[in-house]
């Protein structure tokens, strides 16, 4: 079984995004034969939504990637675990 996994199009409006979320699944399903999750599809401005545990930002300068918020707080609670302030040692020891 193929699946298609992990794929972002950006476009204008919402409505075009579900035209073309339409097309896209049809094209996948039909002449492809990949299974679209319909769970795990969404339509929705690249600036709300996540992928690959980042989103997207803008500034002045344009846009750029930033990483999500869950993606930041499963780090900080990976590095609490790692620096805890009570082992018995020294933070330059450890």
């Amino acid at each position: 079984m193929r699946y298609a996994d992990d794929c972002n199009i950006y476009v204008k409006s919402q409505r075009a995004g579900e035209r073309v979320m339409r097309s896209i699944t049809q094209f996948l399903e039909k002449r492809l034969k990949v299974k679209v999750n319909p769970d795990k599809t969404k339509v929705g401005s690249p600036l709300r939504l996540k992928f690959l545990g980042f989103s997207l930002g803008v500034d002045h300068n344009g846009a750029y990637a930033r990483p999500a918020k869950q993606s930041q707080q499963r780090v900080k609670k990976a590095l609490r675990l790692l620096t805890k302030r009570n082992r018995g040692i020294s933070l330059t020891r450890m």
